[in-house]
């Protein structure tokens, strides 16, 4: 077997760089180091005349719901708020005889059922069963 290398430094080849700030990219120089540049006031806020208001009410963009809407609402309402595991197959069938007549009242009662899951998620899995 060939003897062993003797010690000293490693060759050329092994030798590790000194640590050197990897070069600049070309492009415009950084800006000096200094105090920030001052900034420019702003400008005054002048004030603006509120607009003449009109003294007639308001009128309500959705139109009210018709009285059968309302009842039916406040039925499903009512069957909501009394629901428990244990009425619960009694209620489905009370629920499913509400008389939905437009996509406004399922509409109504799928807002209420939402509304209501949401406020109570405990009895989330009986209001999703609806």
């Amino acid at each position: 077997p060939p003897p062993p290398p003797p010690p000293g430094p490693p060759p050329p080849s092994m030798q590790l760089s000194p640590s050197a700030p990897p070069p600049r990219p070309p492009g415009p120089p950084p800006p000096p180091l200094g105090p920030p540049p001052a900034v420019a006031p702003k400008e005054e806020v002048k004030a603006v005349a509120p607009a003449a208001v009109d003294s007639a009410p308001v009128k309500p963009t959705a139109a009210p719901l018709p009285p059968t809407s309302t009842a039916l609402l406040r039925d499903c309402k009512a069957i909501l708020d009394t629901i428990a595991p244990e009425k619960f197959e009694k209620l489905v069938v009370q629920f499913l005889e509400l008389q939905v007549t437009s996509r406004a009242d399922m509409v109504g009662i799928i807002d209420l059922i939402f509304d209501k899951a949401l406020a109570e998620p405990i009895s989330g899995q009986m209001y999703s069963t609806l």
